[in-house]
């Protein structure tokens, strides 16, 4: 009788750790598989060295769930790779107040280091491809 016990406790001893090592390895899954990437994507220790060591770079800010930011992805993420610029997931790096960023999506050109222009929320298509050809002041 006593060793019954014994088994018993030892059985329910270990349905408990698989379910916690299950449980824990779900949590670790599913929080990593909220993180995504962009084209293009950098970091923010990236970013601020590309920014300050390149003499252009364009970067867009967008954010995972943006309802705004998936409606311009389809056009916006081709010109990313095209004119070859950078893309950062402020929901992963919290970016927000080092770039001034109010809402997504953001799109900044930085040439040697400093802020020379700027888009903000969701435009048209050719918009966003004047900005990224840099001819917003040529027209």
């Amino acid at each position: 009788m006593k060793n019954d016990a014994k088994r018993a406790n030892f059985i329910t001893f270990a349905i408990i750790a698989a379910i916690i090592v299950i449980g824990i390895g779900l949590l670790f899954f599913l929080n990593n598989a909220n993180e995504e990437e962009g084209v293009n994507a950098v970091n923010a220790e990236e970013l601020e060295t590309k920014i300050s060591e390149e003499e252009e770079v364009v970067v867009y800010f967008w954010q995972t769930g943006c309802e705004y930011c998936e409606q311009v992805k389809p056009y916006i993420e081709p010109l990313v790779e095209e004119y070859d610029a950078v893309s950062i997931n402020l929901a992963d790096h919290n970016v927000w107040t080092t770039y001034g960023i109010n809402g997504t999506p953001t799109v900044i050109r930085f040439e040697d280091g400093q802020e020379t222009g700027r888009i903000e929320g969701a435009v048209s298509e050719q918009q966003y491809e004047t900005f990224f050809k840099n001819e917003e002041g040529e027209q």
